[in-house]
């Protein structure tokens, strides 16, 4: 057992901010309360159990992460389209082929099959609701850890773990703390925390799970440790920094900060407006509806009478001496109203809300794209800060589990795998796409010009229209040499055909 000063404990204690526990409680409240638990509701959310949510008086907040995180969520993560592309050298080629048993000609076919395999990972068990509660827990703590596991995802906020990262924002060191019971640990190990104190298999547990950054052999490594209040779970693990399965991300990093801030933050005077004015709506309305029957002094009526009174009886009363009070003006309630509506109008705008993604199971891939580099931009560039700490990261676990013999390579460095990430990835089909405009201009202009005048040329046309549209026509075309060994080919074939046919001396009865 380590000592008090070492426990993953008095890490996780040390490293977690209580001004920014508290302003992240603020953001959750405006937003999703769930994403960010009170920390002061008595309740520890890392053990069994929910703890109670206060909720805001407006739901506008929810709304917009719900619909951001959404999208947000489709955009990085297309479910028609691998969100990373392999892009290997000829020499990483011939390592692939050898490795994976296939001709060098046929390895292009075998890298897209397998990114399509990785990618369909994302999906098994629920994966695209874990990738979406990221998004989301990004939007408003602008911190988060993606862990996978046996083909699942784990979203950790900032409200369990406690973590350091350096000027360059690498974590050095991560404690992550969460709640399990007595009866998922092992004999040996319930035996070390009871201490000859026995507990219930359902008595709760505090676990504490330290990723830890370093060097091994000169490459950047991270050990994973786990404690059970302050025993020891087994042996550290050691994982490469390209398949540690924590992955840690943030909306956007300012240098020097160890934590990340989200897009809720930059709007967090909106925010409060918002509340501080639906709180005083939600009352006033409330008081507005308050009637009291108002009696005049020395009428006469016998008030409980008047109150107990069944409809359609006769009580004796003067009815000019009582009239019904009602509190609240309207006016103030249209203000109010509109108050409301000019920020969420604001907020909309900035969140994307009733953006241009349209609602279809099939969207286009330039359309994805377009939609990444808009987000990026209206974003303030949050697109590529969190596909630089995702894509890259997540598209190498997803390999290794879809095939193998990426492991071993991977660990070893034989090879530099290049992965194209972000609106990079989704070139392969935008080219695919551009293909296709491009001989539809061609099927439409070539047969004009052909017409028009025999001064143009068809092949320099062609070149330039391929061009017009980014794309290299030797990409496409046959080389030189090839057109020559295709021609001679033709020739021999045409030359057998012609002796095949040709009459024998026996069909011309001898006759030369």
């Amino acid at each position: 057992m380590q000592g008090q000063q070492d426990s993953f404990s008095a890490l996780y204690l040390k490293y977690q901010d209580g001004r920014l526990l508290t302003k992240w409680q603020n953001y959750a409240l405006w937003t999703i309360p769930s994403i960010f638990p009170d920390i002061n509701s008595g309740k520890d959310t890392t053990l069994l159990g929910n703890a109670p949510l206060e909720h805001d008086y407006q739901s506008i907040g929810a709304l917009l992460v719900n619909s951001l995180s959404s999208k947000m969520t489709n955009i990085l993560f297309p479910i028609n389209q691998a969100f990373f592309k392999l892009q290997p050298s000829e020499q990483t080629k011939e390592l692939f082929a050898r490795l994976l048993n296939t001709e060098i000609k046929q390895i292009d076919d075998k890298l897209i099959s397998t990114e399509q395999a990785a990618h369909k990972r994302l999906f098994l068990n629920a994966g695209y609701s874990q990738l979406t509660q990221l998004i989301g827990t990004l939007i408003v703590c602008g911190d988060a850890i993606l862990y996978r596991e046996n083909n699942s995802f784990i979203t950790y906020s900032p409200r369990n773990y406690g973590l350091v990262r350096d000027m360059s924002g690498n974590v050095l060191d991560c404690v992550i703390k969460e709640g399990t019971t007595f009866g998922e640990l092992s004999p040996a190990l319930r035996a070390k925390v009871e201490q000859g104190n026995p507990r219930k298999d359902l008595d709760p547990a505090i676990m504490y799970t330290r990723i830890k950054r370093g060097l091994r052999k000169g490459n950047v490594v991270y050990t994973v440790s786990q404690e059970v209040e302050g025993v020891s779970v087994g042996k550290p693990s050691v994982y490469p920094i390209d398949l540690c399965p924590y992955i840690f991300c943030a909306w956007k990093i300012v240098s020097g900060n160890s934590y990340g801030s989200g897009y809720v933050e930059d709007y967090a005077g909106d925010f409060a407006k918002l509340s501080d004015l639906s709180r005083a709506l939600a009352i006033y309305e409330i008081d507005a509806c308050k009637v009291v029957n108002c009696v005049k002094p020395g009428a006469g009526i016998d008030v409980d009478s008047f109150h107990e009174a069944e409809n359609g009886d006769w009580i004796q009363a003067d009815p000019q001496a009582v009239v019904a009070h009602e509190g609240g003006q309207a006016n103030k309630i249209q203000q109010l109203s509109a108050s409301i509506n000019t920020i969420f109008t604001r907020l909309s705008t900035a969140f994307m809300w009733g953006g241009n993604t349209r609602d279809a199971e099939r969207v286009t891939a330039e359309e994805i794209r377009r939609q990444a580099k808009e987000a990026d931009q209206m974003l303030g560039g949050a697109y590529s800060m969190v596909s630089g700490f995702v894509h890259q990261h997540l598209a190498y676990l997803l390999l290794v589990e879809a095939d193998s013999t990426f492991q071993g390579a991977i660990v070893g460095k034989e090879y530099e795998l290049n992965i194209l990430t972000g609106t990079s990835a989704l070139g392969r089909a935008t080219e695919i796409q551009s293909l296709v405009e491009a001989t539809q201009i061609c099927q439409a202009v070539i047969p004009i010009l052909s017409q028009l005048s025999q001064r143009f040329d068809t092949e320099t046309t062609i070149d330039r229209i391929f061009s017009s549209f980014g794309l290299n026509i030797s990409d496409w075309v046959f080389t030189a040499e090839e057109l020559r060994q295709k021609e001679m080919a033709a020739n021999a074939a045409a030359q057998n055909s012609v002796d095949t046919m040709a009459p024998s001396l026996e069909e011309l009865g001898g006759v030369v």
